[in-house]
């Protein structure tokens, strides 16, 4: 199901808005633990979003007594399928497939999912190579505050991409207070001191540096844009030892942009035209003094 619904994409965005690799519209998901907000949406997390699947399946099998219905209700909704056994009285898939009383991708998304199934059961007998990927493997380590994943990556020592990646149920590069975050098998002792460091108000915008044999507070300020000043005050304790971590100031808010006042083009030729205007109805001095008549001796 999980081939045809996403190619087993965990990101996948149908035209009907249905999301990850299981397709649960929005309004199904909370019903199965599915969180969706601004920071999170579970739909994409591959194991949760499983899980949450095979419940759902369940219920409507429950529901229907077949598997068939249940399959059919999965992909167009329990309520497009009551309503088709209301109208027909039949509460057989194939004969509601018959007599056309489900949507034309309903009656077709059934069989598509036996025909896979009994495909990858019989791959040999089809001429089919399956090959597997090998399973993802992650530690979870749940967040204490917001958290940046940059900052997480840095404790990590691995890229962004890598962090993001583990967990893409992440809508932006924070990581919620509670959610538990997805490492690198191995890393998460590590990633747990790193954060130590930083005060919990602080890990959605701080920063953090692995020290070097040659670092100063000097040299580490200057590679960060920052002072010696804001470092002591992050690092109480004084510089740390080489291959520790000290904690870095965020970067400052950028600059709000100062909109320039453009002068309209219209507006120009309209100044334009009131001075050429008042021009033509204020004679010149010397056109007054030539139009009047001269005295008479």
């Amino acid at each position: 199901m999980a081939q045809l619904e996403s190619h087993f994409n965990p990101t996948a965005v149908s035209y009907a808005s249905a999301v990850g690799m299981w397709q649960f519209m929005s309004y199904t998901a909370p019903d199965y633990a599915l969180t969706i907000n601004s920071l999170i949406d579970e739909r994409r997390d591959p194991e949760k979003a499983t899980m949450a699947a095979a419940n759902y399946l369940l219920d409507l099998y429950r529901h229907y007594g077949d598997w068939y219905l249940a399959l059919a209700a999965y992909n167009c909704g329990p309520g497009c399928v009551d309503r088709a056994i209301q109208r027909t009285g039949y509460s057989d898939f194939w004969e509601l497939r018959r007599l056309h009383a489900l949507p034309l991708a309903t009656t077709n998304y059934v069989p598509e999912v036996l025909a896979m199934t009994i495909m990858y059961k019989n791959a040999e007998a089809y001429g089919i190579q399956i090959e597997e990927d090998p399973p993802v493997e992650y530690d979870n380590l749940a967040m204490e505050a917001d958290t940046n994943l940059a900052l997480v990556a840095s404790a990590a020592d691995r890229p962004l991409g890598q962090i993001k990646q583990l967990n893409p149920a992440l809508r932006q590069t924070v990581a919620p207070k509670g959610y538990a975050l997805h490492l690198p098998p191995g890393s998460v002792d590590t990633v747990q001191s790193a954060l130590q460091i930083v005060p919990p108000e602080q890990r959605r915008t701080a920063r953090i540096h692995r020290v070097e044999e040659t670092d100063t507070w000097a040299s580490i300020a200057r590679q960060y844009s920052t002072s010696t000043a804001k470092l002591d005050a992050l690092n109480p304790t004084g510089l740390p030892a080489a291959g520790a971590f000290a904690a870095i100031p965020p970067l400052p808010p950028p600059a709000p942009k100062v909109a320039k006042k453009k002068t309209s083009k219209s507006a120009k030729t309209t100044s334009k035209n009131s001075t050429s205007a008042a021009a033509l109805k204020t004679p010149s001095k010397a056109s007054t003094a030539k139009s009047k008549p001269a005295p008479k001796k």
